[in-house]
């Protein structure tokens, strides 16, 4: 797998670590504001490591199809799990996007200890069925991101 589909399905993983919300207003708005902060952290962190990407990073605001994406992504997870097992998610979320994060590989470990209680192939699926890891590897090609780490990855 490249850097870059790591970093994509990264963000995407990270996006969809959190709970789900049956289209429920403030889950929805707590996971947008802990993906966000957790994207912006990632992109900062791979620029520090690789800053030939530095001018090339992506936004990390949501958008209309990163909320719709969100949704989908909460309402599957709910429908899999419980709502108490998605508050507990959230509250996990929140506590990652609020840390301070040495590394790319710290974030990715600290990630990794948390999630919706599905096994991370099925997470992969339900990002990908809603939208998620599209709608961040769009955002990462129009940033020049992608094409960025594919010259750094080559020596360019």
């Amino acid at each position: 797998m490249t850097r870059q589909t790591t970093a994509a399905l990264f963000v995407a993983l990270a996006c969809g670590a959190v709970g789900a919300a049956h289209a429920q207003s403030s889950d929805l708005e707590r996971f947008e504001a802990a993906a966000e902060a957790m994207s912006a952290q990632m992109f900062a962190l791979i620029a520090e490591e690789r800053p030939a990407v530095a001018g090339a990073l992506p936004e990390t605001e949501w958008g209309p199809a990163f909320r719709k994406a969100g949704a989908c992504v909460l309402d599957r997870i709910r429908a899999e799990t419980s709502d108490e097992n998605v508050n507990r998610m959230l509250g996990e979320l929140e506590g990652l996007a609020a840390s301070d994060f040495a590394s790319l590989a710290e974030m990715q470990a600290a990630n990794e200890s948390t999630g919706p209680g599905l096994p991370q192939d099925r997470m992969v699926e339900i990002n990908a069925a809603c939208g998620m890891e599209a709608a961040m590897r769009q955002r990462m090609v129009e940033s020049g991101f992608l094409e960025a780490m594919q010259q750094g990855q080559q020596g360019g």
